[in-house]
């Protein structure tokens, strides 16, 4: 059996769940005040960000399953955030802005790091927290190295913008266009495998299943495992 935490966030309110094998539990639900437009939990699923919107960013303790008000982060109100990721064991935030930018945050005095990606798409962090996989506009995908502050490896493709990442192992990650389309990215190689895939509409979310090592890939339309 195995149990995960997700967040829901719909503007003014945010649900917590647990999710048993296949069976999710409401375990706490609360008004955003002020709202915000999405949210996301950390590596260790502690804790839980908010933002989205010109009210900069919220920030839950949901440890007990319950939501605590931590601190509220005002950042720069003409930056916005499209997607954030936070690794709360590796003191990094993640962050696309509106004008396709990845931005790089020290989450203890929430300062960036590192701002030098544009055209960015879509971002997945490494399970051991010393890469980013960064996707681009034009379909490429760089290795971004961390400690480095750098990139280390980078492959183009055909197929289109990337919309999702998702980690398998070490260097190596599937990769989702809006083309419908999805590759294998292998970062030691800077590789990429033929594409497959028949979805007819952008590939929206990838998560890979280590247990089983199945991959289920989710459109806008439709999903597939």
């Amino acid at each position: 059996s195995h149990t995960s935490t997700f967040l829901t966030t719909s503007y003014k309110t945010a649900s917590l769940y647990s999710i048993h094998d296949t069976t999710p539990s409401l375990l706490s639900e609360i008004s955003l005040s002020p709202p915000f437009e999405k949210g996301t939990l950390c590596d260790d699923s502690s804790s839980a960000l908010f933002y989205g919107n010109s009210n900069g960013i919220s920030i839950y303790d949901v440890a007990s399953g319950s939501f605590s008000l931590c601190r509220k982060l005002h950042s720069d109100p003409k930056v916005k955030f499209d997607s954030i990721q936070w690794s709360k064991q590796g003191h990094c935030i993640s962050a696309i802005t509106s004008d396709a930018s990845l931005m790089l945050f020290d989450d203890r005095i929430f300062k960036p790091t590192s701002s030098v990606l544009k055209g960015v798409s879509s971002v997945c962090r490494s399970d051991d927290n010393t890469n980013l996989f960064v996707g681009f506009n034009d379909g490429t995908v760089h290795l971004f190295d961390l400690r480095k502050n750098d990139v280390s490896y980078s492959y183009s493709s055909d197929f289109g913008k990337v919309t999702s990442l998702c980690q398998v192992s070490g260097r190596d990650c599937f990769v989702g266009h809006d083309s419908g389309f999805i590759s294998l990215f292998q970062g030691q190689s800077s590789q990429h495998s033929n594409s497959f895939g028949n979805f007819t509409t952008p590939i929206s979310d990838l998560t890979f299943d280590h247990s089983t090592s199945s991959l289920l890939a989710c459109s806008e339309e439709s999903f597939k495992a």
